[in-house]
């Protein structure tokens, strides 16, 4: 039950701070010349130059636009520019021709479906459990997988069934490369470029 717990609160601490973060960045939907009705971020764009393109040459796009330089992506030679006083949807359709610039598109919102997970789907067995625990000779002291009230030597008895339930996690998988793990941790930099 407390792992249900954790998992519960950490998930939706995570998704408040990501909510949080984006309802700070101000999303928008509009229609924006090429792309349609869209959700991107307002008074933001992404524009790449063709390598062409001198210094002086950008800086007169970026003077245009009353556009700040953001963040570089050096990947794919792309800049993410903040505007001021020009719309997104006004600098795409007057740049996204323009012969110096190979593209410029609004800073689009993406979103993933997550599947909805019951506790019971996670939890539900069909094996016993005395046929889940591992050959590790020291497993008994390991109280945080199956605490069944043990004794372990200067820590005192343990609490039945405070653990993570890990033989029943056992008793669906015990392992698989098709199976992709997702850690949610508040300590995320969610300023880092990456």
């Amino acid at each position: 039950m407390r792992f249900i717990f954790k998992f519960t609160f950490s998930f939706c601490l995570a998704s408040l701070l990501f909510a949080s973060l984006l309802e700070a960045q101000n999303i928008t939907q509009e229609y924006v010349v090429g792309y349609g009705e869209v959700e991107f971020i307002q008074d933001e764009i992404l524009i790449r130059f063709h390598d062409s393109v001198s210094q002086r040459q950008r800086h007169a796009v970026k003077s245009d636009l009353r556009a700040e330089p953001k963040i570089h992506y050096r990947l794919i030679d792309a800049e993410l520019w903040t505007l001021s006083g020009v719309t997104v949807s006004d600098a795409i359709a007057a740049y996204h021709k323009h012969p110096d610039v190979k593209y410029i598109q609004p800073n689009f919102v993406y979103y993933r479906e997550v599947p909805e997970i019951h506790p019971n789907d996670i939890f539900e067995t069909s094996q016993s459990v005395s046929t889940n625990i591992p050959n590790d000779a020291l497993f008994d002291t390991q109280w945080s997988l199956l605490n069944t009230g043990q004794s372990i030597s200067s820590f005192g008895s343990g609490t039945t069934g405070a653990d993570i339930s890990a033989m029943d996690a056992w008793g669906i998988q015990t392992g698989s490369r098709e199976v992709i793990i997702a850690i949610l941790d508040s300590g995320v930099d969610y300023s880092h470029i990456d």
